[in-house]
């Protein structure tokens, strides 16, 4: 240790270093003729302040970071995955690391570009590289199989491991699905071709677009929804000139089931008539049909012969898809009906089981929206657009303005991170010299984080509710930073999930839910006082039963009611109130007058609801503990308590569930069960 009065570090097998003043000291340790430099910094406080790295690891010579992804939690594999490319972009690494920055392999080279990285349903890394989809094994990042495919690189992966993803098979354009195990094709559905029909003209050969659509989702289901453009031309001929009379372009909703069932759902259909249609030779022949924008053109070939209409027609654009926590989708798309109208404009269409309805948003409808779900309940989702740099909080029911935040100058370029616990947006908005992390409230207020990064970079939550992951080109770090949670529902994130799969967290499908449960429950004195300490457990909820589950990330946060102030604030970045897999929270009874806080509960950041026993009179008159949950509790500490503190469910769910071990069977007010 350089600087013996900042730091010092004993001579034991397993040194301990100890902190003295504040500042900086540097730690060298040599093994034979092996040095290495660690930076050491004592900081003043009790808790870390937001931008302090916790870990940073460097890119291997010549690598650039290209994505970085969250790994699926198991006991043995790693916490995230860093996928770079070389300076000439025709070859790629993988690298994982533990969630503190440990290196546990690096893969071989792979040969191409990293267009885009997933995790898989196993523990795993899920590569598009070199026009194959790679994966890369959890423990050794040799590769388990490989699929050869020509097709656009966005994939769904289903809580099942299924690969939803767009290619062509056998000439036509497909969605597919890969099992995720084998790599094995499971299913392939041909999509609908666009049509092009010539009224007195035989044996023409016209070659059609592809059909488009959206990247695809899988929904709280586990089925697989995106959008399907078609398009439909009519044309005349009359033995010397061919002439353009009508063209409609449709727009639906697929639907793919794990079993291969599909189901279209028509959204939107802008179709018109063409007057004044003449030849004109502005491509060249033997092209795909082709329909330029706004009041341009529209252009059909055939040998030489092309179409050209004056004025506006119809165009459609596909967005996107995100379920609206209600069994319901919201979905984006550009589209105009006519020039004289309404003109171009971003539309969200919200299809439910009663029906549609369309709004517009202010964005314009080529540029790239992205948007999350809120608070399931809230009614609320947000929305982000590059070109226009602003975010909105909008209601989906009518597509009304909650908020609107604009960046502080045009040439800023804002960025969904993920919608918050709560209500309320965060953002990064990156102003070609630096990027940073804004928190913007349930009124649109903006706040600054603290934490920030070269332009180009990223900064996304990690499973710790006070943990970041910033990523520029040749460094990954992990900071401390703001402790808010995910939205409570099936799409906080841009991709869904914290692992990019665009499905929903784990925490939050139809089928499986996260909780926490408590698992211990004791009752001590503490300096003369009652105290309760309680361990909460984490939990899966399925088909009406709690079984213990593990590998996740567990937290809680608490707002002051009366009282001391809490001290697991949210903001408050105080490691004692998370753990991996159970958390403790000690309530001392210090006060005769009692202090009351609000808590939530958070699993890998996702809000999750905590259950207590309760007995429960079942038929035939016998007495059965069920356990019932809720999102919020408050825990109430009193000296004349004599479990030292009480819980509080803040509306519990009306019916409860079993659990069947591990759960404990004290009440919320300290005493036991007797059923």
């Amino acid at each position: 240790m350089d600087y013996t009065s900042i730091a010092t570090i004993d001579s034991s097998s397993s040194p301990t270093l100890t902190a003295v003043s504040t500042g900086t000291a540097t730690l060298t340790a040599t093994v034979g003729s092996v040095t290495a430099n660690a930076t050491v910094t004592v900081l003043s406080g009790t808790s870390l302040p937001a931008g302090t790295a916790i870990w940073s690891s460097p890119t291997p010579s010549g690598f650039t970071v290209v994505q970085t992804v969250q790994a699926v939690p198991t006991s043995t594999g790693p916490a995230l995955y860093s996928v770079m490319a070389d300076s000439s972009y025709a070859n790629t690494v993988v690298t994982a690391l533990t969630s503190d920055g440990q290196k546990l392999w690096t893969s071989a080279t792979l040969s191409g570009f990293p267009y885009m990285a997933y995790a898989d349903g196993n523990g795993g890394a899920l590569v598009y590289v070199g026009g194959q989809l790679v994966d890369l094994d959890e423990q050794t990042g040799t590769q388990i199989w490989q699929s050869d495919f020509l097709g656009d690189v966005a994939a769904a992966i289903g809580a099942d491991g299924k690969i939803y993803l767009d290619a062509s098979v056998n000439s036509n354009v497909s969605l597919i699905t890969h099992d995720g195990n084998t790599g094995a094709l499971v299913n392939s559905y041909a999509l609908p071709l666009n049509t092009l029909n010539v009224a007195g003209a035989t044996n023409l050969a016209w070659v059609l677009n592809p059909t488009a659509f959206s990247a695809p989702i899988v929904g709280p289901d586990g089925n697989s929804y995106s959008l399907v453009q078609t398009n439909s031309f009519n044309a005349q001929f009359d033995g010397s000139v061919y002439s353009l009379s009508s063209f409609q372009i449709a727009l639906s909703l697929l639907e793919m089931t794990p079993d291969g069932s599909t189901t279209l759902t028509p959204i939107h259909t802008n179709s018109a008539l063409v007057s004044g249609a003449s030849e004109l030779n502005c491509f060249a022949p033997n092209q795909d049909p082709y329909i330029d924008g706004g009041n341009s053109a529209a252009c059909i070939y055939n040998g030489n012969v092309e179409f050209y209409t004056q004025g506006y027609f119809p165009l459609l654009s596909a967005g996107s898809v995100i379920p609206d926590g209600a069994g319901g989708f919201l979905l984006s798309w550009g589209g105009m009906d006519d020039g004289s109208t309404a003109g171009v404009q971003f539309h969200v269409t919200h299809l439910t089981s009663d029906g549609q309805s369309d709004f517009v948003l202010p964005f314009s409808p080529w540029e790239p929206v992205t948007m999350v779900l809120g608070d399931q309940g809230s009614g609320m989702a947000y929305a982000t657009g590059i070109y226009q740099n602003h975010a909105l909080a909008f209601h989906i029911s009518d597509g009304s303005t909650g908020w609107s935040y604009t960046a502080p100058s045009s040439s800023d370029v804002l960025g969904v991170v993920a919608a918050i616990d709560g209500g309320g947006l965060i953002i990064t908005d990156d102003d070609g010299s630096a990027l940073a992390l804004v928190t913007l409230d349930a009124t649109g207020t903006a706040t600054t984080s603290g934490l920030t990064a070269d332009s180009g970079a990223s900064i996304d939550p990690l499973p710790n509710l006070n943990h970041w992951l910033r990523t520029s080109n040749y460094s990954l770090a992990t900071l401390i930073g703001p402790t808010d949670g995910l939205a409570y529902g099936p799409f906080p994130l841009p991709q869904g999930n914290l692992q990019e799969q665009s499905a929903p967290p784990s925490c939050q499908t139809s089928t499986s839910t996260c909780a926490v449960v408590p698992i211990g429950d004791i009752h001590s004195p503490n300096g003369g006082y009652p105290q309760r300490e309680i361990t909460y457990g984490v939990f899966s909820l399925r088909s009406g039963n709690l079984t213990r589950s593990l590998h996740h990330e567990v937290g809680f946060r608490e707002e002051s009611l009366s009282g001391p102030t809490a001290y697991c604030l949210t903001g408050n970045p105080h490691t004692t109130c998370d753990g991996t897999d159970s958390v403790v929270d000690a309530l001392a009874a210090q006060l005769t007058t009692g202090s009351t806080v609000r808590q939530k509960f958070f699993v890998d950041r996702t809000q999750v609801k905590a259950f207590w026993p309760y007995p429960v009179t079942v038929t035939g008159g016998f007495q059965q503990t069920q356990w019932f949950g809720a999102l919020t509790q408050q825990a109430t500490t009193n000296n004349s308590y004599t479990s030292g503190a009480h819980i509080t469910q803040e509306s519990p769910d009306s019916s409860g569930v079993l659990c069947g071990s591990g759960c404990s069977k004290i009440e919320t007010d300290g005493t036991t069960v007797l059923p």
